[in-house]
């Protein structure tokens, strides 16, 4: 679910589907779109007619569209002293599928998250991945070496959000500096497998098993409550890696 932050202008984009597909070219002549916003679950009729909602945001379908964009101007923090990481809204879209069409409407919790920002932040660049394999340069290009680096950098936040951590509040990123090194590399090496390099295969289980040791042995220092301290430090070797 996508999540928006406090304090800035974000973009809240609808797309309408009926059993899984979306529905392509919406015409322009089915008019405006409403979104509506509400700090509390409305109901459907109350949503249809935008009863009482907090904030009502007006959109329109560009020609032969497939969803319509909303800009929502910055919502303030409610709570500011509150150290709950997020608050919950709920947003109500109310559209026609085509000219003087019937009014639908479709409710959907809406996450507004308070910024959280690092000290010390995780980091890894291409000279990081030569320290460790200095011939990656000559098999994966600039554009490729960065785009692995962020691959592993997802593989990181979502293994850490399996086990229930948000990436925000760990405190000590830069330790998994190395995992992140390792990760890309074995991603890499195993891009080259699937292009015919079969002799990158001892690398990559290499890199990856690495990349595996370095995950597991992390202690996480971790800000449960969002009061700025680390209060839980826990070691992760119950981490299960799924290879490939």
């Amino acid at each position: 679910m996508a999540k928006y932050p406090f304090g800035k202008d974000f973009t809240y984009r609808f797309t309408p589907m009926v059993d899984s597909l979306t529905l392509a070219s919406i015409p322009a002549q089915a008019g405006t779109v409403k979104l509506y916003i509400y700090t509390e679950k409305p109901t459907k009729d109350d949503a249809l007619l935008g009863t009482g909602a907090d904030y009502t945001i007006t959109g329109s379908w560009t020609l032969n569209a497939l969803y319509c964009d909303f800009t929502v101007t910055a919502i303030d923090d409610p709570n500011q002293d509150s150290t709950d990481p997020e608050e919950t809204y709920y947003a109500a879209v109310v559209f026609k599928l085509k000219a003087a069409g019937q009014d639908q409407v479709f409710i959907r919790e809406l996450i507004l998250q308070r910024a959280f920002g690092h000290d010390e932040n995780l980091y890894v660049v291409s000279a990081d991945l030569e320290a460790v394999y200095s011939a990656v340069t000559t098999y994966a290009s600039s554009n490729k070496i960065t785009a692995n680096i962020d691959l592993a950098m997802s593989w990181i936040k979502r293994k850490l959000k399996d086990k229930g951590y948000e990436y925000q509040l760990i405190h000590n990123l830069a330790d998994l500096k190395l995992t992140v090194t390792y990760r890309a590399l074995a991603q890499i090496c195993l891009s080259l497998i699937q292009e015919g390099g079969s002799e990158f295969e001892t690398l990559y289980e290499d890199f990856n098993k690495t990349a595996e040791d370095f995950l597991n042995s992390f202690i996480v220092s971790y800000d449960s409550d969002s009061d700025g301290e680390a209060d839980i430090k826990e070691n992760n070797a119950s981490f299960q890696i799924v290879t490939r």
